[in-house]
């Protein structure tokens, strides 16, 4: 218990991407302590993961994406998660929902592999590449996970359709391909999966599941965890029978222009139509981006707690939606929700181990 109490502590190399560097100002030691520690293959593996690594918070887990499962009336199931990292969804798993469900994880780097099995033995845990996990369509009643932030593409051979587009997007189709009808699912995405201006990966995904909302998270998300600073979104579906697709498809796979400070921006048409869920004051950045534009961001509240924001987002989404394996594949349109209403702070649980 004390090992996997120093275990759960890891955020992977996201953050510590100097330590990758050689002649990095500051972190020559961390370098050569690296090189001395890892295999060479164990080294190349991590390097490879800088880019994409960043792992979630329990306040996000908690109270963002379990609190929507529960809100759509998941009471537990079989879980898939693709690049779990050390498995936190599942170790941040509701007491209620634990003794009814069932998980099996991804992973690809062999040491965080290595320490989400040690921290979490009940687990199915595979130590490979989404693309080469042997999984059958159809058969898990829920997902969850954080996607890999990168734009690079995989060949998946199984998910040919899914491999045009960026691995961040080829995972987020691909685990609801796994999903079966009337399944949900809840992912932290990067900001450009609903923001882009193509959208290809949008209009893919609303062939085939029903989007039920998204949170907006503030720039300062992850950087308590992951030494991170991004805007990240909550999103969530439903899988939908074989030949349906979203009837609403238009009100969230199109961008309308924003405009904040003198700048615009194409933005997510849903979230430009919900500003109620996005947690705090959207805007530019201080400094340019990597070509000279102003860059979007969201500005965190200086009032309002992380915890009580989703909690109050969450009760804007639809409510006991999840439909059990045994009817049919029966889906009933979403409830008639209220406006949300403040909910009252809770404190975030330690992962548990």
């Amino acid at each position: 218990m004390a090992e996997q109490r120093i275990l759960v502590r890891y955020v992977g190399w996201g953050g510590l991407k100097n330590a990758f560097v050689a002649g990095a100002t500051g972190w020559q030691r961390e370098y050569a302590r690296l090189k001395d520690l890892l295999t060479p293959e164990e080294y190349e593996a991590g390097k490879r993961s800088i880019l994409d690594a960043h792992y979630t918070s329990p306040t996000i887990i908690t109270h963002g994406i379990y609190a929507a499962l529960q809100r759509f009336g998941f009471p537990g199931g079989k879980l898939v998660e693709g690049g779990m990292g050390l498995g936190h969804f599942w170790g941040l798993l509701p007491e209620e929902l634990r003794g009814r469900s069932t998980y099996l994880g991804v992973e690809l780097d062999p040491i965080t592999a290595r320490i989400a099995k040690l921290l979490y033995p009940q687990a199915t845990i595979h130590n490979r590449g989404f693309q080469d996990a042997d999984l059958t369509p159809g058969t898990f009643d829920a997902t969850v996970g954080n996607p890999p932030f990168g734009s690079q593409s995989i060949f998946d051979p199984k998910f040919k359709a899914h491999s045009k587009f960026s691995i961040h997007n080829y995972f987020l189709a691909k685990q609801i391909e796994l999903l079966r009808p009337g399944g949900v699912a809840g992912f932290v995405v990067s900001r450009y999966f609903l923001d882009a201006q193509d959208p290809g990966a949008r209009d893919f995904i609303a062939k085939q599941a029903r989007f039920l909302g998204a949170i907006r998270l503030p720039n300062n998300a992850f950087k308590e965890n992951a030494n991170t600073e991004v805007v990240t979104d909550l999103v969530f579906f439903q899988k939908l029978p074989p030949g349906q697709a979203d009837p609403e498809a238009a009100d969230w796979t199109g961008t309308a222009d924003y405009t904040s400070a003198g700048a615009t921006w194409p933005v997510n048409k849903w979230i430009v139509d919900h500003p109620q869920n996005i947690l705090g004051e959207m805007t530019k950045t201080a400094h340019k981006g990597l070509y000279g534009k102003d860059e979007l961001t969201v500005n965190p509240s200086p009032t309002e707690t992380l915890p009580d924001q989703l909690d109050s987002a969450v009760e804007s989404l639809p409510q006991n939606i999840y439909q059990p394996a045994d009817d049919g594949g029966r889906l009933t349109k979403p409830e008639s929700v209220p406006e949300p209403a403040a909910a009252g702070a809770t404190d975030v649980p330690d992962v548990k181990v």
